[in-house]
């Protein structure tokens, strides 16, 4: 899961501190204080006294005690909040049971336990809460803010309970119980962008991509202008295999933001990768129909060998009979026997290995590749790789992304049509190698340019190398020294 970081949670501090108190001149706030720590002190012995112990009104007088050191003066005991909690926990019990006369006193304190009018029991655990994880107290913060969303759970502020219970469970690597916490705060209705990001992201995490987009989709609709949740949206789609997916709702980025840059350049990427994932499976396909057919004519061949020995034999068998002494004409029926076996064994692999094959094959691809349809794909793909590059770099010119993806595509085009030039015999050659040459050239040509620009925006190695093969490759098509002082500047 993605951590939501937070340096300090000061700026909660102050926000629910409001019932300090703050502007008290210090002779008022000495006094004040004083007042405090002599009830916390006359609470503490109470609660071991015979005649008051088992009394309702007891624990609820401690419950106020223990919450006012907490709100006002969290120095005195850093564990209040929880002692306050527990108190008023114990007048609930003890008001409700064995405490006759306390039903009264019971019910005040199970109003407070739930966050009632007046009590300041959740701002005292938050606010213990936030001096702990400040301190780095982490499993103590979290046990303040957990206990702090049972007072009052439909908080969905910045400074909700469920919210901080999940960022201190995530430095505590507690991933199971953060989402809990944040998935909470999001039931109670909390908008916030970074927790339903964080829960997504934990969603992916375990690769459960469907309730990831569900709550990517809840905090767009929870913030619709936010950026992050869209743009994670997409990474989500990539991550799950839906591309297409990918691309829709990026194509509706950059359409809401035409002007950014990343949206444009991702689309392109986009495109890209899908051309060459549709390139890749042509050239599979080329390349195992190749040797399908190569293994066919194998077993052609060898069934003509097999026919050859066979037939070989057969005289061989019919002279024998007629002079059955003879031992030359013995030896060469064995021989020629051995050898329609050895035929007819490597016959039957070669048989057993297509078989196998074209199994494989059907299994790897699931059904018949359609070369056409899957050849249109990959020239659309390229077609609006193309076009989205051409937009970011209207955008920004010098991007080296942008120029440098457009001199791959050209250089791989250019290479695709060279290697069919390097397949050609000679026959094949001399009719039409020159033409397809020039093709090669006018690709590796049309990148140039874009490996240029991106040189000059960003020296890295992967431009550097591009550079200097497009160069060399060239030079030697045009048979010219006009590339080598662009290539010795290179180094």
């Amino acid at each position: 899961m993605k951590r939501i970081v937070l340096p300090a949670l000061l700026g909660f501090a102050l926000l629910i501190a409001a019932p300090c108190a703050f502007g008290q001149n210090a002779v008022l706030d000495k006094a004040l204080q004083e007042e405090v720590k002599k009830n916390k002190e006359k609470s503490d012995k109470d609660i071991t006294s015979d005649k008051a112990k088992d009394k309702a009104k007891t624990w609820l007088d401690r419950g106020r005690a223990y919450e006012e050191v907490a709100v006002r003066y969290a120095a005195l005991d850093s564990n209040a909040a929880l002692m306050a909690y527990d108190a008023y926990k114990k007048a609930v019990e003890l008001g409700n049971g064995p405490d006759s006369k306390g039903a009264k006193y019971a019910k005040e304190a199970s109003d407070i336990l739930g966050g009632g009018a007046g009590s300041n029991l959740y701002v005292a655990l938050l606010q213990q809460g936030v001096g702990k994880y400040n301190a780095k107290n982490l499993r103590g913060a979290l046990t303040l803010f957990q206990t702090a969303s049972l007072v009052n759970p439909k908080d969905t502020s910045s400074s909700s309970a469920t919210m901080l219970a999940g960022i201190a469970a995530q430095q505590l690597d507690d991933q199971k119980l953060a989402r809990e916490s944040f998935e909470k705060y999001l039931a109670a209705g909390g908008k916030d962008p970074a927790i339903f990001y964080a829960v997504a992201n934990a969603y992916k995490t375990e690769k459960n991509f469907e309730k990831a987009i569900e709550f990517l989709d809840k905090g767009i609709v929870a913030n619709p202008t936010n950026k992050d949740l869209k743009s994670e949206k997409v990474n989500l789609y990539l991550a799950s295999g839906k591309s297409e997916d990918a691309i829709a709702n990026l194509k509706q980025l950059a359409a809401d933001d035409p002007n950014n840059v990343q949206n444009v350049l991702n689309l392109a990427i986009l495109y890209d990768n899908a051309y060459t994932q549709a390139n890749d499976e042509i050239r599979k396909s080329s390349t195992l129909s190749k040797k399908g057919d190569q293994l066919k004519k194998k077993i052609a061949d060898q069934k003509d060998k097999v026919s050859v020995y066979t037939g070989e034999k057969t005289k061989l068998q019919a002279s024998t009979k007629k002079a059955p002494k003879n031992a030359e004409l013995k030896r060469q029926l064995n021989e020629v026997t051995q050898k329609e076996v050895e035929f007819k064994s490597s016959l039957a692999q070669t048989e057993q290995e297509l078989k196998d094959y074209t199994a494989a094959q059907a299994s790897a691809s699931g059904s018949t590749v359609n070369l056409p349809e899957l050849t249109r794909k990959a020239g659309e793909n390229r077609k609006q790789a193309q076009e989205f590059y051409g937009k970011a770099l209207q955008l920004e010119p010098a991007n080296y992304d942008a120029n440098f993806n457009m001199g791959v595509g050209y250089f791989n085009e250019g290479v695709e049509i060279k290697n069919r030039v390097d397949a050609m015999d000679m026959t094949t050659y001399g009719k039409e190698g020159k033409s397809v040459e020039q093709e090669a050239i006018t690709k590796f040509k049309q990148g140039l340019p874009f490996f240029e620009k991106a040189f000059e925006t960003n020296q890295t190695e992967e431009v550097k190398s591009s550079l200097k093969n497009t160069y060399t490759i060239l030079k030697g098509y045009e048979k010219t020294d006009a590339y080598d002082a662009k290539l010795q500047k290179l180094g």
